[in-house]
Order: C-alpha cells, then sequence, then structure tokens
C-alpha cells in the first residue's frame, strides 16, 4: 500500500536491487548519502555522447538506435559495482579471467555481474511487449500500450544503472559509472565514422540514437554494417567474444519529413517504424519530458 505514496524512485529500484541481492547471496554495504568513492564526485565523469542537431526542416531521414546501448554494455564487458576491479588488483587476476573497457576500467569475468544479471531478465520482457507492438497498426492504442509497456522495462534497466552513478546509493562508484557511459560514445562515435566514410551526414545523435539522412532502403543495409564492424572491433581491440555481444544497431524509424529545433525537441511525419509503413506524426518536447503521437 505504501508504493503508490512512494515518490523516489530510487527507493524503489534500492528495494528491488537488495531483493535481488539477497536471493544471489550477494551483500552490498550500507552508505550514507554523499560517499564519495575513490575521492571522486558525480561531476568528475561523462556522461553521454550529444551530436547537435542541424536545426531547421530535413528530408528523408532514418532514425537508427542502439537497443538497451548501457545494458547492452554492461552485459558485454560485464560492468558491475561487484565486478570492479581496482588498478592495484588487476595482477591477481589471469588475462582471461578480466576485460578492459575503452576507459582502461576492469571487471572480473570469472562471474556474472549482478546487474548485468538483472540486465537479462528486463531486456528478454522488454522483447516481449516490442514484438506485440511490432504486430499492432502504428499509433493504434495497442501499439501504445506495447510502448509504454516496453519502455518501462528500459526505464528500469536505465534506473538501475543511474543508481551507480548516484552519489546517495549504495551501489555507487563515478568509475563504473563513467565505464558505461564512455563505452557507450565509443560505440556511437564509432557508427558516425562509418557513416562519414559512406558520405552520409548525422543531422542529430543523443546517447543512444543517431538521426542520418539516407534513402530508406540504405537504412537495413547501413545497419548491417555497423553492427558487423563493432562485433569486429569489440573483439579485436577488447577480446569481447560473439556470446556476450548484445550491442546491436536497429533501422528504428523513418522520416519523410523532420524539423528539428533543438536536443530533444523536434517534430517528423514517420513514414515507416521498424519495417512497417506507418504514416505518424511525432512530436518530441523536452519541456515536458513527453512525446505527442498523431495520424
Amino acid at each position: 500500500q505504501g508504493f503508490p505514496r512512494d515518490m523516489h524512485i530510487t527507493t524503489k529500484i534500492d528495494s528491488l536491487l537488495l531483493k535481488r541481492a539477497k536471493w544471489a547471496g550477494i551483500h552490498f554495504p550500507t552508505r550514507k548519502a554523499g560517499v564519495v568513492v575513490e575521492k571522486r564526485t558525480e561531476s568528475n565523469y561523462e556522461g553521454a555522447f550529444v551530436v547537435d542537431p542541424i536545426r531547421g526542416l530535413h528530408t528523408g531521414v532514418a532514425a537508427l538506435d542502439f537497443k538497451s546501448l548501457y545494458p547492452s554494455v554492461m552485459v558485454a564487458w560485464n560492468i558491475s559495482t561487484d565486478t570492479y576491479v581496482p588498478p592495484d588488483q588487476v595482477k591477481n587476476f589471469a588475462p582471461e579471467d578480466i576485460c578492459v573497457t575503452p576507459t582502461n576500467a576492469h571487471f572480473r569475468l570469472d562471474r556474472k555481474g549482478f546487474v548485468p544479471e538483472i540486465f537479462v531478465d528486463t531486456g528478454e520482457k522488454r522483447k516481449v511487449y516490442t514484438e506485440l507492438q511490432a504486430k499492432e497498426p502504428v499509433g493504434s492504442d495497442k501499439f501504445l500500450l506495447f510502448y509504454r509497456l516496453a519502455y518501462a522495462f528500459k526505464r528500469l534497466g536505465l534506473s538501475c544503472y543511474g543508481d551507480i552513478g548516484n552519489p546517495s546509493s549504495r551501489y555507487y562508484n563515478p568509475i563504473v559509472a563513467e565505464a558505461v557511459t564512455l563505452t557507450g560514445q565509443w560505440m556511437i562515435k564509432r557508427a558516425i565514422e562509418i557513416a562519414k566514410r559512406e558520405g552520409l551526414e548525422a543531422k542529430y545523435g543523443d546517447t543512444d540514437s543517431i538521426y542520418i539522412q539516407m534513402p530508406p532502403e540504405q537504412g537495413p543495409l547501413f545497419v548491417k554494417q555497423v553492427n558487423e564492424e563493432l562485433k569486429a572491433r569489440m573483439w579485436e581491440e577488447y577480446q569481447i567474444p560473439e556470446s556476450r555481444f548484445m550491442v546491436e544497431l536497429e533501422y528504428e524509424d523513418y522520416y519523410e519529413r523532420i524539423f528539428f529545433v533543438r536536443k530533444k525537441r523536434y517534430a517528423g511525419l514517420m513514414t515507416m517504424h521498424k519495417g512497417v509503413e506507418a504514416s505518424f506524426t511525432e512530436i518530441k518536447r523536452v519541456a515536458k519530458n513527453a512525446t505527442t503521437t498523431g495520424t
């Protein structure tokens, strides 16, 4: 009965993580608000990568999205507060039992991380609703219902990650949080590099999404190219095997016309959603943190 009166999402996430930790036999320390790990503060780690939008009206723009970017990164590198290996302890692990991120942070591989395990569960549930959404007419009531349910599990996963960057959280570790955000940056920057190589321009990019002007039929080919190159580079540079490769760029939407106002604020006429023909107006309004849609 207390849940509706609890306005703090961090309290709910903390309760969920503690319950899952108890099942897994893991004990996390009690932390007081403001405790800093390794003398770093919240402002000392870098967040998401943003390509400022080219303002104005654009025609023929594909929206490409890294599916569950942060959770996928954490699964691939086994990033978690309980698997983080401080620099002075790296020598205690065999090379095959440890991996390194683009930020040079090390994580053990001899056991699965606590948070990545949760992401596997939330990812499977999100996939169920995403597949149900794909079967409904774009913009219909059921389409929007399944979208919101899928989005809820996406937010749940991101909230688990967010607690790692929250100074008042018992899971707080800015080095781990930065390993996630900067590895995510590494992903999206590689995708933009490939686009430039192919003579394509990113009109806008934010965290896990990029908007690139291209013919609609080029979208699937570009996505395949990026995923194959990322898989190869992750193995060559960081020894991430295919079994842990969950990072996947998707061809999300295609806009016949889209008008960028500023970051997180745009309006576009969507003519394709996840491979399905559509006639759908999307309006993104950052001021109210809301998306308004219609036909």
